[in-house]
């Protein structure tokens, strides 16, 4: 999928084509980056940050606060195991992280 948006920048700037693998809920852990869908049906790429009885809290790398929606097996679609990005963004030393 391409990610659209600023809140994973610079780790994922906005245009970057993340690589997704299936896993089970129980594989998840703190930091890795999973995409959820949230209560709208959208696709969000963000940090596992804690675990709570609700399910797991996320959010934006390039975000002030948690997000309100927690990560559970029900909307989970998976990690991001790889990224890569497209050669009309920024140029590469403006990037501090693109691939995982």
């Amino acid at each position: 999928m391409r990610g659209d948006g600023l809140s994973m920048a610079p780790l994922y700037p906005s245009g970057t084509v993340l690589v997704i693998e299936r896993v089970s809920y129980d594989q998840l852990k703190r930091g890795a980056t999973v995409i959820y869908r949230n209560k709208e049906g959208q696709p969000i790429a963000h940090l596992l940050v804690a675990q709570s009885r609700s399910g797991w809290r996320t959010a934006g790398l390039g975000n002030e606060d948690i997000d309100d929606e927690s990560v559970g097996p029900e909307n989970l679609l998976g990690i991001v195991t790889s990224a890569y990005t497209p050669v009309d963004l920024p140029p590469w030393n403006t990037l501090s992280y693109v691939a995982q």
